[in-house]
C-alpha cells in the first residue's frame, strides 16, 4: 500500500524505516496522512527543543543529510535503492558496512564497542580488523577446494589467489592472542562470509593435523571472544546450532578457551532490545577490561 499513498500524496517516494521529513509538520504529520488519509493538527514545537540538534546529521553513515532538510539524493541509500531502483554504490557500502541488516547491524556495533573497549584498556595491543562483509572470502567451490590439498598440479590464477588470501587469513590468526568473532544468527546458523573465512583457515596439515589419536588442532595458545545476536532468544535451547557449531570448529583448530557473549530478543521490540544491547555491552566491557 505504501506506493500508492504515496503517489496520491503527490511525495517523490517513499522508503522503509525512512522519515519524510518536513519543516513545519515533522515526519509523523506525513506518516499519519498516508496511513490513515485524516488531516492532523500541527504539533506545536517544544520548549526544550532549541533547533540545534544535528543528531539525523551526525549519525547518516553516508553524510546524505548535509544540512538541516537537506538531503544530498546521490548519497542517499533509501533513494539510490528505492526511487532509482538500483544497487547500492560501492563507494557507500563500507561506509553502511555492507551488511545484511546495514549500518545499524547489531554485532556490528557490539563489535565496534568491544573494539574500542579493548584498546582504551590495552593501548599498546596491535590490533587487527577484518571485515568479511566489505571484504568477501570466496567460496570453497570445486576449483578451489583443489588450492586447500597437496598436489603437483599447477594452479590456476584464481587458485593462487585463494592460496595467498588463505596465507594471509592464516597468519593473521596465527599473530594474535585474541580472537574475536562478529557471529549473528542467520536462520539458525552462521552467516555466509565466516564459513567462507572458516574454509580459507583450515587447511589440513596447517592450522590441523591428522595423528594417530585423532586430529590435532594447531592454532593454540589463543583466546576468542564470540560477539552473537539474533532476533529470537536461542541460546540453551535445541535451536541454538551456532555455539555448539563455533565451540568445535575453534576447538579443532586448537582454540579451546571460546567464551561467548549473546545478544538476544531484538525481534521483541524496542525494549528488549534495548536491554539485550545494555547487557551485552556490559559483558563486552568487563571481557575486554580482564
Amino acid at each position: 500500500m505504501e506506493r500508492p499513498l504515496v503517489a496520491k500524496a503527490g511525495l517523490g517516494w517513499v522508503g522503509k524505516h525512512s522519515l519524510i521529513l518536513n519543516r513545519e509538520a515533522g515526519s509523523w504529520f506525513f506518516l499519519g496522512e498516508l496511513l490513515i488519509d485524516l488531516p492532523l493538527p500541527v504539533d506545536q514545537p517544544l520548549e526544550e527543543q532549541c533547533g540545534r540538534c544535528v543528531a539525523c546529521m551526525t549519525t547518516c553513515p553516508t553524510e546524505a543529510i548535509v544540512a538541516p532538510y537537506t538531503v544530498d539524493a546521490r548519497r542517499c541509500i533509501s533513494y539510490l535503492t528505492i526511487e532509482l531502483e538500483g544497487a547500492i554504490p560501492e563507494a557507500l557500502r563500507p561506509l553502511m558496512g555492507n551488511r545484511i541488516y546495514g549500518w545499524y547491524s547489531q554485532s556490528n556495533q557490539l563489535a565496534d564497542h568491544f573494539v574500542a573497549e579493548w584498546q582504551a584498556a590495552h593501548p599498546n595491543d596491535t590490533l587487527t580488523v577484518r571485515d568479511l562483509a566489505a571484504n568477501p572470502i570466496p567460496v570453497l567451490d570445486g576449483e578451489l577446494v583443489g588450492t586447500l590439498r597437496p598436489s603437483d598440479a599447477p594452479l590456476t590464477p584464481r587458485q593462487q589467489e585463494a592460496l595467498a588470501l588463505s596465507d594471509t587469513l592464516i597468519a593473521e590468526l596465527q599473530a594474535h592472542d585474541v580472537v574475536v568473532l562478529a557471529a549473528p544468527m542467520y536462520n539458525f546458523n552462521i552467516p555466509t562470509q565466516l564459513k567462507n573465512y572458516f574454509d580459507l583457515v583450515a587447511p589440513a596439515g596447517v592450522t590441523f593435523r591428522y595423528t594417530e589419536q585423532g586430529p590435532e588442532g594447531l592454532v593454540k595458545g589463543k583466546r576468542a571472544i564470540v560477539l552473537t545476536s539474533r532476533g529470537g532468544i536461542h541460546k540453551g535451547t535445541p535451536s541454538d546450532l551456532l555455539e555448539p557449531y563455533l565451540r568445535l570448529f575453534l576447538g579443532f583448530i586448537g582454540i579451546t578457551n571460546v567464551e561467548f557473549v549473546f545478544a538476544e530478543g531484538y525481534g521483541y521490540g524496542p525494549d528488549v532490545a534495548q536491554k539485550a544491547t545494555e547487557t551485552a555491552k556490559a559483558q563486552l566491557s568487563s571481557l575486554a577490561a580482564a
